[in-house]
């Protein structure tokens, strides 16, 4: 079932999806298998012979009217290592250069803001498991289905 939440990619129509998403999973509606939120959307996989669509319609309408002033939500910060130029990063040159900036200036910009992540992509389950395994320790990686995360690069130059 496909809940969707507006037609265009903004921060307030993707708090509303991530609201909806810790909602739904706060309330652990049985048949409900996962929650796949996405930009402006909110993807709910449920097993049609534990829950009927209906059923889950009229579950998820009850909940979400319930939680409709429950979209603030904190943001964790996540910081990234970030490699500029040399083998790590390549086109740095090129894209200074093609923006008329000094290669300096290219990466304070860039390091300078803090980036909302809307969604994350798909992992095959086996490079999954071993992203999650080696950065476990570093906590980089957040889980698939968390709240949003704001990523701020640091500013480290080869």
């Amino acid at each position: 079932m496909l809940l969707v939440f507006g037609d265009r990619i903004s921060p307030e129509i993707n708090t509303k999806v991530t609201a909806a998403a810790d909602s739904l999973r706060e309330r652990r509606i049985p048949g409900v298998t996962d929650l796949i939120p996405a930009y402006c959307s909110l993807l709910v996989q449920y097993d049609p012979l534990t829950i009927s669509c209906e059923s889950l319609r009229a579950q998820i309408g009850e909940i979400l009217q319930e939680s409709r002033n429950e979209c603030e939500q904190s943001r964790r910060l996540i910081r990234i290592p970030v490699c500029y130029g040399g083998e790590y990063g390549p086109d740095l040159e090129h894209i200074a250069k093609n923006a008329g900036l000094a290669p300096e200036t290219v990466i304070r910009i860039h390091s300078s803001r803090d980036y909302r992540v809307y969604m994350l992509g798909f992992l095959p389950v086996k490079i999954e498991a071993k992203i999650k395994k080696a950065s476990s320790s570093k906590r980089i990686l957040s889980k698939s289905h968390g709240a949003p995360i704001r990523f701020k690069s640091s500013n480290t130059k080869i």
